[in-house]
């Protein structure tokens, strides 16, 4: 199965809680939202959804943050959008630099996500899911086709 934007629905709420509510105690971003809406794949059991955007701060305005799920791991996303092109019905493209990815480690500690061992791999899949959520998710309304660039900041 494909991924799909929705909203989360009830009988999904008390697994992707827990999950948010160890993100939001282990974190030091402050601010967060609850998200209403995601982009899943049941069948792989991965899904993404955005906490926190810059908001009216006109310095972080370009600022989100991520719960990434992916297969039992869970993953905390900060990215900066930089770019967007296209769109009016003809290939939108947005890039976003990834600046923090941080996984939950058995001890419930945030620690540094390896991305070195299977690079190309991780990155197939948070490009995926980036593409899937057609920047606004459930709100996007664009029929046009999308892709999502993402970059890695140095060092991540």
């Amino acid at each position: 199965m494909p991924f799909v934007n929705e909203f989360i629905p009830e009988a999904d709420q008390a697994k992707y809680k827990s999950v948010e509510d160890i993100v939001i105690q282990k974190t030091t971003c402050i601010g967060f939202s609850p998200a209403r809406q995601w982009t899943i794949d049941r069948e792989r059991d991965i899904f993404l959804t955005r906490i926190k955007g810059g908001g009216a701060d006109i310095d972080r305005r370009h600022f989100e943050a991520f719960i990434f799920y992916w297969s039992g791991r869970i993953i905390y996303i900060e990215t900066w959008f930089l770019n967007t092109e296209g769109g009016d019905g003809q290939l939108r493209i947005t890039t976003s630099r990834i600046d923090l990815i941080s996984e939950l480690d058995k001890h419930q500690q945030f620690q540094k996500f390896d991305m070195q061992t299977d690079r190309e791999q991780k990155l197939a899949m948070l490009t995926e899911v980036f593409t899937a959520k057609r920047g606004s998710g459930v709100f996007n309304r664009e029929q046009c086709e999308y892709k999502a660039v993402l970059q890695l900041a140095e060092g991540v």
